[in-house]
């Protein structure tokens, strides 16, 4: 076959193969196929304001179907989900048939299964509290800063949840208060209040006053010499606010029980003693 052969009529021809490709495509997206796929679900229920659902349902799922392969196709490319609607929820337990969703916008698809096939709905009614425990959260380092709270008001908050979660509430918490930046001494902090439960809010007031005092700490170490004529390293830590003397420590020997004993002044904290 000659080259120039090759390139006669090609017009014809790549006519010819668009249109047996197009012919194949069209018989081949005409049959019936089953397959698996996944989507996302979209619910819809009618709730009356006075009652709150527990639960969350899946979000997602998985289907057997059988439909033609433009179907399928459609169903793969496009952004598609699959509805269920749940109706009128009542107070309790309701579970949702999940095999009686559908599949909007796609024409000519059957779903032979629903995974999950069964979904539970759990609505509650809602009711108020009155909380008389506030808990601040304080951010700070552990080890260098000791914290003292003092008063908190007001010191009773009204919050709104499910009955259910409401009878085993037992406090509410605030947003964090930092205090690596501040010093020793006595403060006062507006801030928000929060819930520690999902589905309780807070109804009033929704920011306290928290009276605090804090005290920093400084680490230490201080070489001392028993009256045995041993040297020791003594770990130590004291309030920023204490007059250190390091002097002021000082260790004796036990040789009996093999130990040393060191003092150390009031407010001062004795971390560990090594031998040198």
């Amino acid at each position: 076959m000659k080259k120039d052969d090759f390139f006669n009529d090609l017009g014809i021809k790549v006519v010819a193969l668009i249109l047996s490709l197009l012919i194949w495509f069209h018989a081949t997206t005409e049959k019936n196929y089953t397959e698996i796929i996944e989507l996302p679900v979209s619910y819809t229920y009618n709730i009356p304001d006075s009652l709150v659902l527990l639960t969350t349902p899946p979000e997602r799922v998985r289907l057997r179907v059988t439909a033609r392969g433009k179907s399928l196709l459609k169903l793969k490319y496009t952004k598609n989900f699959y509805h269920v609607d749940a109706g009128k929820l009542d107070v309790g337990k309701n579970i949702l048939d999940m095999t009686q969703g559908n599949i909007p916008g796609v024409e000519d698809i059957e779903v032979l299964e629903v995974s999950p096939q069964k979904v539970l709905f759990l609505v509650d009614r809602y009711s108020t509290k009155v909380i008389y425990s506030i808990k601040p959260v304080f951010v700070y380092d552990t080890a260098r800063i000791h914290v003292y709270p003092r008063r908190i008001y007001p010191s009773t908050v009204r919050v709104r949840g499910p009955r259910t979660i409401l009878r085993t509430l037992r406090y509410v918490l605030t947003d964090s208060i930092y205090l690596d930046t501040l010093k020793t001494g006595t403060y006062t902090r507006s801030v928000y209040l929060r819930s520690p439960v999902r589905l309780v809010h807070i109804l009033k007031p929704n920011m306290v006053k928290v009276n605090f005092s804090l005290v920093h700490f400084l680490f230490d170490t201080v070489k001392t010499t028993s009256s045995d004529s041993m040297s020791y390293v003594v770990f130590l830590k004291y309030p920023d606010t204490l007059r250190f003397i390091p002097d002021s420590v000082t260790c004796m020997a036990d040789s009996v029980e093999k130990t040393v004993n060191c003092s150390v002044p009031d407010g001062v904290v004795l971390l560990r003693v090594i031998k040198k």
